[in-house]
């Protein structure tokens, strides 16, 4: 009863949000189509200049802002803490670089440069018995923001989906005592949606 309260609840959540975002996603998706024109032959001057020059100066805009790396901003406050620094910079690199950084954020540039939202998230998961940490984009048509914050440092709900195919499905939540997947009709992939 509590758990059927709970997810009433969540849907209701996700159900304002869900509208709150449909006009931005409707315009995200022409924006996404534009930026996806190719050129033509015809004497449109919209289709062979205006969009061809749209695109190209995404494109030089994502290139110039993607180039180069983040390093780790330690200072270290003694001399003596030098060989920290070093350690440091070298451990936010390798964690960058084992996540695929630069891939990532080349598609967040384009997403905020073509729909004006991109999404980067943290994440840490399980990976054969180890603890795997990274950072990567999400697409802003599957994740919602909580339209209620005062301050972006201040997300208090967040809504993301995501897709798993039904054996991954099984994989993640079939040993689980909390989740009955049972009431979940069998497909080739589900959906969830997740409020965090």
């Amino acid at each position: 009863e509590k758990q059927e309260e709970q997810r009433l609840q969540d849907q209701e959540v996700i159900n304002a949000l869900d509208d709150y975002y449909e006009p931005y996603r409707s315009r995200w998706r022409d924006n996404g189509s534009l930026f996806n024109i190719m050129q033509t032959g015809t004497s449109d001057p919209v289709i062979n200049w205006y969009l061809g020059w749209g695109r190209i100066l995404i494109s030089d805009s994502v290139a110039t802002m993607s180039a180069g790396m983040p390093e780790g901003a330690f200072e270290p406050p003694g001399d003596s803490d030098q060989k920290l620094g070093v350690l440091w910079d070298s451990l936010v690199k390798h964690v960058l670089n084992k996540c695929d950084w630069q891939s990532h954020q080349r598609r967040w540039l384009i997403d905020n440069h073509v729909t004006g939202n991109g999404v980067i998230e943290s994440y840490t998961e399980m990976s054969q018995g180890r603890v795997r940490t990274g950072i990567r984009a999400a697409s802003p048509f599957r994740c919602m923001r909580s339209k209620w914050i005062i301050s972006p440092d201040d997300v208090r709900i967040g809504v993301k989906r995501t897709q798993l195919s039904w054996n991954q499905f099984v994989a993640k939540f079939g040993d689980n005592d909390e989740y009955d997947i049972k009431q979940v009709p069998v497909g080739s992939h589900v959906q969830l949606t997740l409020i965090e």
